[in-house]
């Protein structure tokens, strides 16, 4: 996606926790009892197994909370697994998975791991969630976590340390230009957050012409960075449903 922020605000103009108008979206247990026909596993339509596949996803939302990091993590993947089991792949669903696998894989400190989805290849299934969510099949909420992601793994680049903070700075002022416009009681832990990345990039001691943007940022927005504190994430996915009453079907050819 070329600019996550003019992205962002055509969002904005849709419901928050869609990337559908509130007036299309439905809750995925929110079907209809009365129309949904009996379920068996050999005649489960695509909408009965996205449902089932959402109320899988939001089971797996809830281990996280709690700090069940690896349990959400099989959970997430258990989703991807039973969507190329089906042999039918939902973009929705494959990011939604694909979030929530890296966010527990960086809370339970194994980031090569989230690393490695974010950057896969074509070979790998989880290269369908990337993808979907630069596509912007996520929520907004979902995409700045995402975005939040992004950033904090940057910071953990093992290459070129001017590298890694053009795209910290980068990912960072966007994410801040958000919280601005949108959320601004959060802007300053995003800006503290910022400043941690950037301390992970240069073992804390980051010098001077790395934190001009931070700084600049900063004074013209009249908000400081909060206390150090810990790294951590601003954001929680946010609940699986339904975007729409189209469930966009993916047949791989294998």
């Amino acid at each position: 996606m070329g600019n996550w922020l003019d992205w962002i605000k055509e969002k904005l103009g849709m419901d928050q926790g869609s990337s559908a108008p509130a007036s299309a979206r439905k809750p995925a247990n929110a079907r209809g009892a009365a129309a949904r026909p009996a379920r068996s596993a050999a005649a489960e339509t695509d909408e009965q197994a996205f449902d089932r596949f959402c109320a899988q996803g939001n089971d797996a939302n809830a281990l996280l909370a709690p700090g069940k990091y690896a349990e959400a993590a099989r959970a997430f993947t258990a989703i991807v697994d039973g969507q190329m089991a089906r042999k039918k792949i939902d973009t929705y669903l494959m990011a939604k998975a694909t979030l929530g696998v890296m966010l527990a894989y960086v809370q339970l400190g194994e980031f090569q791991e989230a690393h490695s989805i974010w950057t896969c290849g074509d070979e790998s299934h989880w290269r369908i969630g990337t993808l979907s969510i630069d596509e912007g099949a996520l929520s907004v909420s979902d995409t700045i976590l995402y975005m939040q992601l992004t950033a904090f793994l940057h910071s953990l680049s093992a290459g070129d340390k001017g590298q890694a903070t053009v795209a910290v700075n980068t990912v960072c002022n966007t994410l801040c230009n958000y919280y601005q416009e949108n959320e601004p009681d959060l802007l300053s832990e995003m800006l503290n957050q910022w400043r941690l990345y950037l301390g992970e990039i240069y073992e804390k001691k980051v010098p001077p012409e790395a934190q001009q943007e931070l700084r600049t940022f900063s004074a013209q927005a009249g908000v400081k960075p909060s206390g150090y504190g810990k790294l951590k994430f601003i954001r929680f996915p946010e609940s699986w449903e339904s975007p729409g009453d189209v469930v966009d079907v993916i047949h791989p050819s294998s």
